[in-house]
């Protein structure tokens, strides 16, 4: 038995338009196969090598007043139905966190961290391949011009 990862990735259909209230919609599961690492980096769980791209935040403050059977509270647990360390980031925080933390490393630097280099490689795949499905998510906004990495989020939680 494993530590399994429940994510979903959600957009802000409202967008930052002037005094819109938040809808987030569930768009689509990312890659959900363990990888010990990879969940690290994203919360903390069975990895204290590399730091996690945010704290642990808990779930995402709700976007209320426009509940529908893709932005109620329930429907999101539905998706996202682990028992703990549940949090969420969007897809800025994604890339800032890839770009200025992963992606600089040079090799010593991760022979330093005591992790082997395939194991690394593969971590940055699973990043890159979740901003790859949150950028593909983006794309499909009702209102493009609303369309910001900030309207992009990735909610997770774990079970064990």
């Amino acid at each position: 038995m494993g530590c399994d990862i429940h994510p979903a990735i959600q957009v802000n259909e409202a967008g930052s338009r002037d005094g819109a209230s938040p809808v987030w919609i569930n768009r689509m599961v990312p890659n959900d196969n363990r990888n010990y690492l990879f969940f690290g980096t994203l919360a903390g769980i069975r990895n204290d090598t590399l730091k996690c791209i945010v704290p642990q935040r808990g779930y995402p403050p709700h976007s209320g007043e426009q509940e529908n059977e893709w932005t109620s509270p329930s429907n999101l647990l539905k998706w996202v139905d682990g028992e703990h360390s549940a949090s969420y980031f969007t897809l800025a925080e994604a890339k800032a966190y890839v770009k200025n933390y992963l992606c600089e490393r040079a090799p010593e630097e991760v022979l330093d961290l005591d992790i082997d280099v395939d194991t690394f490689a593969a971590l940055c795949e699973r990043w890159l391949s979740w901003i790859e499905d949150m950028e593909y998510c983006k794309k499909f906004f009702w209102l493009p011009e609303y369309a910001t990495d900030d309207n992009v989020r990735v909610v997770f939680n774990f079970d064990s």
